[in-house]
């Protein structure tokens, strides 16, 4: 976790593309964990709602699903990229 410190994080700018990548990599890992816990937590509550919560607990099971979505996509794309982006990402094309 000491990859996403705020000192760290404040020179952006300065760290090599490495480990900006693998950085924002981790960033992903925990947000997906966070998805994760949350739609556990969100079905668990489910099962034990009334009615007139189930609603609002669905549209948030359903958000939260397709944010995690998402983020694997993003989590995806960083694994995608090939020693041959990574080099023209470092040289600003």
């Amino acid at each position: 976790m000491t990859e996403l410190d705020e000192s760290r994080l404040a020179r952006w700018d300065e760290l090599p593309l490495d480990e900006q990548l693998q950085t924002y990599k981790t960033k992903i890992e925990v947000e997906v964990e966070g998805q994760q816990l949350l739609i556990q937590n969100l079905r668990e509550s489910m099962e034990k709602a009334d009615a007139a919560a189930l609603k609002g607990l669905s549209q948030q099971l359903e958000q939260a699903e397709k944010t995690l979505k998402n983020l694997n996509a993003r989590a995806a794309e960083v694994d995608g990229i090939t020693p041959d982006m990574r080099a023209k990402l470092a040289s600003g094309m």
